[in-house]
């Protein structure tokens, strides 16, 4: 995971939150499983636009991917009751265009060398045992 949820309690308001967590009120606290939820699925996100580029998992989380991460799990636990104009969304798209464009090698992420390229290990390789209906296999059949 690139962020966990004291991360989220740092980067945003604790009341927030709650808020979001606890759909209807009643725990009046963090919903943590609630929480941890959008978190995995952020990590899902970033996951699979860096899956490409970079040999997952990651050793040690840059900074800028623990921002992306939160910002996008933040926007998952508005559950779409979002505006384009509100904050969170408006993270949300700018952190899935910056994956975007990481995704595109255009930007490259601050981390060790071993994590990097990881696109020269991830290709698919097929091989064939060659034609069954060749010509000089058909012995005057064809």
């Amino acid at each position: 995971m690139y962020c966990t949820a004291e991360d989220m309690i740092k980067r945003f308001e604790h009341d927030e939150i709650v808020r979001l967590t606890d759909k209807d009120g009643t725990a009046g606290e963090i919903v943590v499983p609630v929480l941890e939820q959008a978190i995995s699925d952020a990590t899902a996100t970033v996951n699979g636009y860096l899956s490409g580029v970079i040999r997952l998992p990651l050793l040690s989380v840059p900074e800028n991917l623990n921002r992306i991460s939160a910002d996008i799990a933040r926007y998952y636990l508005y559950d779409d009751v979002l505006d384009d104009a509100h904050q969170a969304a408006r993270r949300y798209k700018e952190s899935i265009d910056y994956l975007k464009l990481i995704a595109a090698g255009k930007i490259r992420l601050d981390m060790p060398a071993e994590a990097a390229n990881a696109s020269a290990t991830n290709l698919a390789e097929f091989y064939s045992a060659g034609s069954v209906f060749a010509r000089d296999k058909a012995k005057g059949f064809l």
